[in-house]
C-alpha cells in the first residue's frame, strides 16, 4: 500500500470520528472533524484484497488532481491500527439517491432538477477536460451539501483517459456488477474489448437525469434479472419518463442515452443547456457559497496576489468592479487581464477558474479564444466564457452573444445571441446596445419596433458607439 502517501498523514489527536454516514463493499464513511474542520472520513482496512487497495489508490490519485466546485474535495489520508482514513469534504445531505428515496423537499421542483442536472454535468465536463473518466456515475455517487449543491464522488473506478473494461469488470466483481450494470452504456455490455469513453459517462448521466425525473434510483426496477436488463438496453430499450416531465428535460436526457455514442452530447453541452433553462425559469438553488476546500482553496488574497504579480505590485481589480469594457482584448491590452507570459500568474488564474471565480473563467476563455499558451479552441473558449457570463460581467456576456451569432464553438442561434446581447445591453455594453437596436430596426428575432431601436441606438451613442 506504498502509494497511499505517508506524507499526507496527520496526528490522530487531530482526527475525531463521529456518526456513521453509510457503508459499502469497500468500507464505511463517518462524519468527522480534523482539528476545527468538518469532514467525512472514508475508512478502509489494510487487510483488504490487493484489488480493493488498488481502487483506494486510484481514488486518491484521481481526487488529488481534481479541484472543482462540483467535485468532492480530498484533503489527506491517515493510517492507524490497520486502517486507512481518507479525509474528504463533507456533503451533509448525503447522496442524491438518498435524497430521491426520502423524497427530499425541492426535488419535485423542475427548476431544482435542472440546476442539479447542470451541476452534475459541469462536474462531469470538468473531469473530462482533465482527461479523467468516472465510469461509475449514478445517483448514489452524486453527493449533496447542506445547500443542495452537487459534489461528484466515488472515483474508485475512475481512470485517466480511455481504457479497456477488463480492470473495471475485475473491480466490479467486488462492488457488485448488478449495482452498476444498469448505468453502463450499451456499447460496453457485450463487446469483446469494450472501451470506456466520455460518451459512456454521458450515457450514465442520462440515466441519472431519469432517476431525478422518475423519483426512482433503480432503472428497470420491475426486472430483477440483470442479464435481461443488459440485453434489453443493448437492443435499445430504455426507461420511460413520467408524463409531467418537461419536454426539453426529457429530450436532452434521451440524447444522453442515445444508442449511438456519437449522437450523445458532450457533458459541457448538457451543462450549458441546463444552465440556460435554470436562468430562464429562475434558480431554486440553496443559499450561500458552500465551498470548503480547506487550505487548497483560492481566496481573494490569492487572486489579488496573482494580479499584483502581473501589474508590478499594483492591484488590478479586474472584474469585481463594474466595468463596461466591451471586449476581452481591451481588458488584456490595458493590463486588466493577466499576461500569459508569467507562468505563476497563469497558474493562479487557472486555479481560480476551476473553483468558480469569474476572473479566472474569463481569463481561460480569452486564452482558448486566442490560442495564448494553449491550443486555440473555440469550444473550450465558449465553455469558459459562458460560465463567466452567468456570473455577470458584460464582457463575457457580449462574447457569448457573438459566439452564438456566428456559431463559434457552439451551434449558431440568433435567438440565444439576442438573449445574451440583451443581458449585456442591460449591463451597460455599448456594442450590445447597438446590436439590440439593430435587431429592433431590422425585425431580427424580435418584432420590428422603431421606438425601441431608437432608444437603444441613443443609449449606445451616448457611450461613444460611433456606428450608432
Amino acid at each position: 500500500m506504498d502509494s497511499v502517501q505517508p506524507q499526507f498523514s496527520l496526528k490522530h489527536s487531530l482526527l475525531v470520528l463521529g456518526r456513521s454516514l453509510g457503508s459499502g463493499a469497500f468500507g464505511s464513511v463517518q462524519e468527522a472533524r480534523w482539528g476545527n474542520q468538518p469532514c467525512a472520513a472514508k475508512t478502509f482496512f489494510l487487510s483488504q484484497s490487493d484489488l480493493d487497495l488498488q481502487s483506494i489508490q486510484r481514488e486518491i490519485s484521481v481526487l488529488q488532481k481534481l479541484r472543482f466546485r462540483h467535485i468532492i474535495q480530498f484533503y489527506r489520508t491517515h493510517e492507524e491500527h490497520g486502517r486507512i482514513h481518507l479525509l474528504m469534504e463533507l456533503a451533509e445531505k448525503g447522496s442524491l439517491a438518498h435524497a430521491i428515496n426520502r423524497k427530499e423537499i425541492g426535488l419535485d421542483d423542475w427548476v431544482t432538477k435542472r440546476r442539479l442536472a447542470s451541476e452534475i454535468a459541469q462536474g462531469l465536463a470538468f473531469i473530462h477536460q482533465e482527461k479523467v473518466l468516472h465510469r461509475d456515475l449514478k445517483s448514489a455517487n452524486v453527493l449533496l451539501t447542506r445547500h443542495m449543491e452537487v459534489k461528484l464522488a466515488d472515483f474508485g473506478l475512475a481512470k485517466v483517459k480511455s481504457m479497456t473494461m477488463a480492470a473495471t469488470r475485475a473491480s466490479q466483481s467486488k462492488v457488485g456488477l448488478a449495482g452498476t450494470l444498469r448505468w453502463i452504456a450499451p456499447e460496453l455490455l457485450f463487446a469483446k474489448k469494450p472501451e470506456y469513453t466520455t460518451k459512456s459517462d454521458v450515457y450514465a448521466l442520462g440515466v441519472v437525469l431519469w432517476e431525478m425525473a422518475a423519483h426512482c434510483t433503480r432503472p428497470f426496477a420491475d426486472q430483477d434479472n440483470d442479464a435481461f436488463v443488459a440485453l434489453a438496453v443493448s437492443q435499445g430499450d430504455r426507461e420511460t419518463f413520467p408524463v409531467n416531465t418537461p419536454t426539453e428535460y426529457r429530450d436532452w436526457a434521451e440524447r444522453c442515452w442515445s444508442q449511438d455514442p456519437e449522437n450523445r452530447p458532450d457533458a459541457s453541452e448538457v451543462a450549458l443547456i441546463a444552465g440556460e433553462l435554470v436562468e430562464a425559469n429562475g434558480d431554486a438553488g440553496g443559499e450561500g457559497d458552500d465551498r470548503s476546500f480547506v487550505d487548497l482553496s483560492i481566496t481573494d488574497a490569492d487572486l489579488t496576489y496573482g494580479l499584483m504579480l502581473q501589474s508590478g505590485g499594483k492591484q488590478g481589480g479586474i472584474i469585481r468592479k463594474k466595468t463596461f469594457y466591451d471586449d476581452a482584448d481591451q481588458l488584456h491590452h490595458i493590463g486588466r487581464l493577466p499576461s500569459t507570459d508569467d507562468d505563476e500568474v497563469v497558474a493562479h488564474m487557472c486555479k481560480a477558474a476551476k473553483q468558480g471565480i469569474v476572473e479566472g473563467q474569463l481569463f481561460l476563455g480569452w486564452i482558448y479564444d486566442h490560442g495564448r499558451g494553449v491550443d486555440k479552441s473555440e469550444k473550450d473558449a465558449f465553455w469558459w466564457y459562458r460560465l463567466a457570463a452567468s456570473q455577470g460581467p458584460v464582457v463575457a456576456q457580449l462574447r457569448v452573444a457573438k459566439m452564438y451569432e456566428l456559431g463559434q464553438g457552439v451551434d449558431k442561434s440568433h435567438a440565444k445571441a439576442a438573449s445574451w446581447y440583451q443581458r449585456a445591453a442591460d449591463g451597460g455594453s455599448a456594442e450590445a446596445q447597438y446590436r439590440i437596436g439593430s435587431m429592433y430596426a431590422e425585425g431580427l428575432v424580435v418584432k420590428y419596433d422603431e421606438e425601441e431601436a431608437l432608444k437603444w441606438y441613443l443609449s449606445a451613442a451616448n457611450q461613444g458607439q460611433i456606428d450608432a
